[in-house]
């Protein structure tokens, strides 16, 4: 993921996390990766992704938007948030607003 991060044009997607963890997963289990991954990309080349509808093999949506929420929120500010939650998608998918 470092050497990825380097690229300019490469962006992290949250996805899957729950789907590739072990079946007892916790919130906490996912703070060193989405951590690492907010250091590495920076919050404008970050996004969430839920998984969905594969995520409910292992949790709900909502599941997903927490795990999230609790590992990264009292590390960014509202506007950080919105970047993260669908800002830098449109922008990496060339969305119109």
């Amino acid at each position: 993921m470092k050497a990825l991060s380097n690229y300019s044009n490469l962006y992290c997607k949250t996805s899957g996390l729950i789907t590739e963890a072990s079946t007892d997963w916790r919130w906490n289990d996912f703070h060193p990766y989405l951590t690492a991954a907010l250091k590495l990309f920076s919050i404008n080349r970050l996004m969430y992704g839920s998984d969905w509808p594969v995520c409910l093999m292992a949790g709900t949506y909502k599941d997903t938007i927490d795990i999230i929420i609790k590992n990264l929120a009292n590390q960014l500010n509202s506007q950080e948030l919105q970047k993260l939650f669908g800002e830098n998608a449109s922008e990496f998918y060339q969305l119109v607003k």
